[in-house]
């Protein structure tokens, strides 16, 4: 294999190896050089074949260190190469000598640098890399704000006012239009649902990414002419297909119908989020402005910034309200206040986790620190111990140069030890919450090892080791001498105490900034854990059950296979009761389906701000599984057919839309041309939409029947069976109760209720566990550092002690003083950890929910553990030091 075929991370041990290499005398690379640099290049590459790159580095490490060691005396030259290789030895026998030191400072920092490296490496693949499209600096969203109904951004695009853009603008190269839909896909041994994607044929050109196979959407297939075709992710493509090249014209069955494959698509690609799986033609209705369930994504015109779109679609607003017959677009721009919302793709792809991974970097930044202080204060430990060696060379004839340059090479070694410690450990991160992650973090799979993340972390790591290489420096200036004339011991006062004590007081602080971040999530969790989601059933079973639209077109094909899948389920053993809904259960995320309410005899007022309700269709039973109270009367069995058009509302909604009144009795109706009048018999508690949520509540519930249009459409439904056995048990009787009815309709989101839970708690959770585990590592290494700290004073002072108990102090005296002398730093770093904490507490602002950044108990509580931790760090030096025996110490003296 040629050196240009290696991969990166060989080529770069490579080049390392060869400059050292270089630092070797003529004469032994003459004899040796080539082969040993030629084995050492066979090593390197089986070592990637084996386990990658991290390996690389590891044999990389051991080859230096052979080099260093193994080298005979004689071969060292003198000069400038010569010294530094001197010294290179030299620092590495140092250390080997040291293994406590070693061990400690790698292990230290390492851990450090690992929790730093693996979240910059999140932070870098999902923020800071572009989107892997054509010119992504160009790529923009096109959105809109209602700003009467407080939706501030994400309301979305309709296909009336896309449509009107599209013939219009001038800002804008080219724009493309999707959304995104849940689907069923037939394969040859069971059905599966899959999520898809129905675009525009402008996309794939517009975001410059053409399929690994096959081809993209022509114009004539977006207008539906010709048989339906689809475009597989590469992801589908190698799961469902088996990576089959031949894909490309087969026929597949989606949606109950034959679609053919066209393309399959890089597997790089994963527009608009990684889930997808298919895209498919979107195909425009012909009239009407249309609802807010699309997106679009557009191509900035060269020279073209975002402020021009934004007031280019704002000045096209009259227009559109002006041409537009239906009076939709009036009514919409009007009432609810639309406007344009023009953001970067980069900002709408990555913005909801921004917030959230840049707190994360923080911590871990936190974490980086506390670990420096702590191997800054071996260093000073080091420092003083190695003054006589060092003033030994020095009566010898060694240079202040040749001296630091000593302590620059020790450094970089155990920094560049603990930068391969840190990175393994960061990677294996990394790939664990890249396969195991309860939260969708957009841009996941584009997180890797990258050079330019080995790149940071090498500089990172160079930029520690010269600032530790520091500290021996700085303590053995104008100190030559100073061993030769006495013993060193009084010096373990004063001003190299003080500075041990003003990193101690570091630790102590940055460690309680990351204790009262954490506990403020942790309180946020159990207020989370404790909220009433406006449900009480616990012992139930989900799922989600979704008919193909080709085999169960209308709305009454659809309900008969629901209802006859009822009475099955409720056959099987240990199912007490169960209901389904359309389209989503509580704490799915959103309004889920959304309409303006009109109310009998109340008209709505000229220019009135639209209040829009959530809108479901239950079956009976729904209420009871669920375990949601309902005041009046629940939907029940004759509601279905033939019964009068009937409603529950959720006591927001009848909050809102009867004020000071009750609204059983009372008829309301969706807005339509022809609307239906339902009169409402019961007000439900209200339940969330999101766990942290109580905003989107305003709900109404219709019975899902035959007769009538209202209301989400009823091909996929959501089921809640409440059982006497596990939940769990069930989900294979159910398979196959759905399978008995129809093997092409597949089973999907199967879980129990408390696991439905957990997943709207994924988010929280997680970044309460990634913060709490930095807080945790923070105060052990700041406990490790106060009790390193407090011994060693305590080593250096033993003679002291001792004349003190001579001349009668008792033990208590000197624990006390001991305890005194410690505790002094660690109040300092309480106090300015307090201070630090009130003023960047105000960051996790958007994480917390019913806890507000300044809560006294959690400032109390962490205050509490972190002084019963460095008490207990204290004790055991002082309680060593009330034990010493005077006579013993006064003769090491």
């Amino acid at each position: 294999m040629s050196a240009r075929h290696d991969p990166w991370s060989v080529r770069a041990a490579i080049a390392v190896y060869g400059t050292l290499a270089r630092l070797l005398p003529y004469d032994a690379r003459a004899r040796w050089g080539d082969e040993q640099t030629a084995c050492f290049i066979e090593f390197a590459r089986a070592a990637h074949e084996r386990k990658g790159a991290l390996s690389v580095g590891a044999v990389l490490l051991q080859s230096t260190g052979d080099l260093m060691l193994r080298l005979p005396r004689e071969h060292v030259r003198n000069g400038a190469a010569g010294t530094a290789f001197s010294e290179l030895r030299y620092a590495f026998r140092s250390l080997l000598r040291a293994p406590g030191f070693s061990a400690a400072s790698v292990l230290t920092l390492g851990l450090g640098l690992a929790a730093a490296l693996s979240v910059f490496t999140l932070v870098y693949g999902v923020l800071l890399k572009p989107l892997p499209y054509g010119e992504p600096d160009r790529l923009v969203e096109l959105d809109h704000r209602a700003t009467r109904l407080d939706v501030d951004g994400g309301l979305g695009m309709t296909y009336g006012f896309f449509r009107f853009y599209a013939e219009r603008m001038s800002t804008v190269e080219e724009l493309a239009l999707y959304s995104t839909a849940t689907l069923t896909l037939t394969g040859p041994d069971q059905a599966v649902r899959i999520t898809g994607a129905r675009t525009t044929p402008s996309l794939a050109p517009l975001l410059e990414v053409m399929p690994a196979l096959g081809r993209w959407f022509t114009a004539d297939e977006g207008r539906g002419e010709g048989q339906p075709t689809i475009v597989l992710s590469h992801r589908l493509w190698r799961d469902a297909f088996g990576s089959d090249p031949g894909i490309v014209d087969r026929t597949v069955e989606l949606e109950g119908a034959p679609h053919r494959v066209v393309g399959v698509m890089p597997d790089r690609f994963a527009f608009p989020e990684r889930s997808i799986d298919i895209w498919i033609p979107w195909q425009p209705p012909t009239t009407g402005i249309g609802g807010w369930n699309l997106r679009s994504v557009a191509r900035l015109a060269d020279g073209t910034e975002i402020e021009s779109v934004t007031r280019e679609m704002t000045d096209l607003l009259p227009r559109l309200v002006e041409t537009d017959g239906t009076g939709q677009a009036r009514d919409y721009v009007e009432n609810a206040g639309v406007v344009p919302y023009v953001v970067s793709l980069h900002e709408r792809v990555t913005g909801p986790v921004r917030g959230t991974l840049l707190v994360l970097l923080g911590t871990v930044g936190f974490v980086l620190l506390v670990a420096l202080a702590n191997v800054g204060n071996l260093f000073l430990v080091r420092a003083e111990e190695g003054r006589h060696r060092t003033a030994l060379r020095r009566a010898l004839g060694a240079s202040a140069g040749r001296l630091a340059t000593g302590h620059l090479l020790e450094a970089l070694l155990l920094t560049g030890t603990a930068g391969l410690v840190g990175t393994a450990l960061a990677w294996l991160a990394v790939d664990t919450v890249r396969s195991g992650t309860p939260v969708a973090i957009p841009r996941l799979h584009e997180v890797g090892l990258d050079p330019v993340l080995a790149l940071a972390a090498a500089g990172l790591c160079a930029l520690i080791g010269l600032a530790l290489a520091a500290i021996p420096a700085l303590r053995g200036s104008g100190e030559a001498m100073l061993p030769f004339r006495d013993d060193g011991r009084s010096t373990a006062g004063g001003g190299r105490l003080r500075g041990r004590n003003v990193l101690v007081a570091a630790q102590m602080a940055l460690a309680l900034v990351l204790l009262v971040g954490s506990g403020l999530l942790l309180r946020t969790f159990s207020e989370l854990r404790s909220a009433d989601p406006g449900f009480h059933e616990r012992q139930a079973l989900t799922f989600r059950v979704g008919l193909p639209a080709a085999r169960y077109g209308g709305r009454a094909a659809a309900l008969a296979f629901h209802e006859e899948l009822e009475d099955r389920i409720a056959a099987i053993p240990g199912v007490r009761r169960m209901g389904a809904v359309a389209p989503c259960l509580p704490l799915s995320g959103d309004l889920c389906w959304g309409e303006v309410l009109q109310i009998e005899g109340r008209p709505a007022e000229p220019g009135a701000s639209p209040i829009v309700t959530g809108t479901r269709a239950v079956t009976p039973g729904y209420f009871e599984s669920m375990g949601i109270a309902v005041r009046g009367r629940a939907i029940e069995e004759r509601d279905l057919v033939d019964g009068e058009a009937i409603a529950v509302l959720s006591e927001t909604a009848a909050a809102r839309h009867f004020p000071g009144e009750d609204p059983i009795g009372r008829r309301v109706s969706l807005r339509g041309p022809e609307p239906t009048w339902y009169t409402v018999v019961g007000v439900a508690d209200d339940v969330r939409a999101r766990i942290e949520d109580t905003s989107l509540t305003t709900l109404i519930y219709l019975p899902a029947r035959p007769a009538g249009t209202d209301g989400p459409p009823p091909h996929t439904m959501a089921y809640v069976v409440a059982t006497s056995i596990p939940p769990a048990s069930l989900a294979p009787a159910v398979r196959e109760a759905v399978r008995a009815l129809d093997p092409g309709v597949p089973v999907a989101d199967v879980a129990t209720v408390r696991e439905h839970i957990a997943r709207a708690m994924a988010p929280t959770t997680f970044s309460f566990a990634v913060i709490g585990v930095a807080a945790l590592i923070a105060l052990l290494l700041g406990a490790v550092g106060v009790y390193a700290v407090t011994s060693y004073a305590v080593s250096r002072r033993t003679a002291e002690i001792g004349i003190r108990m001579a001349l009668g102090a008792g033990g208590r005296e000197v624990r006390t003083m001991v305890l005194r002398q410690g505790g002094t730093a660690v109040a300092a770093g309480v106090i300015i950890g307090l201070a630090a904490a009130l003023g960047l507490s105000r960051f996790l602002e958007g994480m917390l929910h019913g806890v507000p950044t300044t809560d006294p108990v959690t400032y109390a509580a962490i205050t509490g553990i972190l002084a019963v931790v460095a008490g207990a760090a204290l004790w055991w030096p002082a309680r060593r030091a009330s034990r010493v025996d005077p006579v013993e110490a006064i003769r090491e003296r």
